[in-house]
């Protein structure tokens, strides 16, 4: 506990002196690296062998300078990545993922045209300056990936830091990028390094639906300067604000083991919250619709006991509902942040959203997949796991049997050419996996499983085949013909 108190003042020193600078002294990436190193030991949090060597979670960091002019719709960063090369490969570029570029123009824009309320506004990413251990780089951008060119090779097992100096443009949408009545959801706004399997890069490629993403964990210690009347809601913890003469304010937060950092300001929102033994729930939302928020916490609290119960414990120290103007989605995950679209704040099916959207803390956030390429298996298992929410709450033991339609769950996102065929073989065809399984060796069973697939994969990035492999071992024979039957 003294050492807690200890490193919580050295981060509030360290915030009230740093001025503009980003470039965090050793002592503070030292203490943050070692928080995650010392959450990576514990019992199973990693596993023999890694389909996805690269980042490795437990090194790497992430830091960050914000600063959002609301005026002009700008954020401006500089962000230091540090890790180690763990690919077993000698590396001559590094890609990252920059999805505002996906809203530059109407034809690449992923948001519906609904969503524009005030007609065709562009977002961007842009890139100022890249330095990769000191040293400047050239980069080429191909869509919203971004490629690296090293000033030279770099070996197997050798750290590194990568700065980026960037500027992202918010386009005037009502979507999971963008900024709309008086807030602006900045979910995956900062260049992010993407995953190495063993088969290569998983480069980002932009979809009209899903989420085109394929995130390792990482910790973050993000400083932020917004306006002061502008609440801020994102992944981690606030360690520390200090407000500035200007009108403007700085935060400091720390995040550790998340799959993303998830970033909302907003004004004119209220927040009421509850705040238990291990956990802070918020729910933020607009002052007319305040008399929601009572509901939305006491369910979104039922699902997260329900949950902990049946895997383990939410890791995290806070979980914040926001209640957003978002068209083309009617829900939205992020470490430690859910929105949910005003539209479906009064309608029956908030409880299963809510359901589904938390359920995503675990299947995303603590076992990651490649979204693109294999999209049920986050998608399938928020689906069932929401199905099993609602069901306990109906009070059976277990779900009702029901014919489960087989559909080919072996498809990535370019693979469907609309958002309900995606839906409905990716949503309802993975739960039907989890309702057949079942079926096949018992819900117990199945529980088994999960509980097995979270443990040794804990913080990862998993595959099918590695998902496979957990089945096999937990029903004690092979089920090969079982998954042949979905294409798998």
């Amino acid at each position: 506990m003294k050492q807690k108190n200890i490193l919580i003042v050295i981060f509030i020193g360290i915030f009230c002196l740093l001025g503009a600078c980003y470039l965090w002294p050793e002592g503070v990436r030292a203490a943050l690296s070692q928080s995650a190193r010392s959450d990576l030991r514990k019992p199973g949090l990693t596993t023999p062998e890694m389909g996805y060597p690269f980042p490795r979670a437990d090194k790497t960091t992430y830091q960050m300078d914000l600063y959002l002019d609301t005026i002009n719709r700008i954020v401006y960063g500089q962000s230091q990545i540090r890790t180690t090369n763990t690919s077993g490969r000698v590396l001559g570029e590094l890609w990252f993922s920059i999805y505002p570029q996906a809203f530059q123009n109407v034809s690449t824009s992923p948001a519906p045209a609904v969503a524009y309320t005030q007609g065709f506004s562009p977002g961007s990413l842009q890139i100022k300056e890249i330095k990769f251990n000191g040293h400047s780089c050239d980069f080429l951008t191909e869509g919203i990936a971004l490629k690296v060119m090293l000033p030279r090779d770099m070996l197997p097992e050798e750290e590194f830091h990568v700065d980026i100096s960037w500027q992202a443009q918010v386009p005037r949408v009502a979507y999971r990028y963008g900024t709309q009545d008086g807030i602006f959801m900045l979910g995956h706004i900062y260049p992010t390094l993407n995953a190495m399997s063993d088969e290569g890069w998983c480069l980002p490629q932009n979809s009209p639906f899903g989420d085109p993403f394929c995130l390792s964990a990482a910790s973050y210690l993000v400083r932020i300067n917004v306006p002061q009347h502008y609440r801020l809601v994102t992944s981690g913890e606030l360690i520390a604000s200090l407000a500035l003469d200007n009108g403007r304010e700085n935060h400091l937060i720390k995040a550790e083991m998340v799959r993303d950092f998830a970033l909302t300001a907003c004004s004119g929102y209220e927040q009421a919250k509850q705040v238990g033994k291990n956990l802070t729930l918020k729910c933020i939302l607009p002052s007319e619709m305040r008399t929601e928020s009572s509901q939305v916490l006491k369910e979104s609290r039922q699902i997260l006991e329900y949950f902990n119960c049946l895997w383990g414990s939410y890791p995290y120290p806070e979980l914040s509902v926001v209640v957003v103007p978002m068209q083309g989605f009617v829900g939205m995950e992020y470490a430690g942040v859910v929105y949910v679209s005003e539209d479906q704040l009064k309608r029956s099916g908030l409880t299963m959203l809510l359901a589904h959207e938390i359920a995503h803390q675990w299947w995303y956030g603590l076992v990651g997949n490649d979204q693109y390429d294999e999209p049920w298996l986050d998608e399938g298992l928020a689906a069932y796991s929401a199905a099993l929410y609602l069901n306990h709450l109906q009070g059976r033991s277990q779900l009702p049997a029901v014919a489960v339609r087989q559909v080919s769950l072996n498809r990535a996102l370019p693979d469907f050419a609309a958002d309900e065929p995606y839906r409905q073989a990716i949503y309802q065809g993975g739960e039907g996996f989890w309702r057949a399984l079942e079926q096949e060796l018992g819900a117990d069973k199945v529980q088994k499983i999960l509980r097995s697939y979270l443990s040794n994969y804990r913080y990862q990035l998993a595959s099918g085949e590695d998902l496979k492999q957990v089945i096999n071992q937990e029903a004690h024979r092979d089920m090969s013909r079982f998954f042949a039957a979905w294409s798998l």
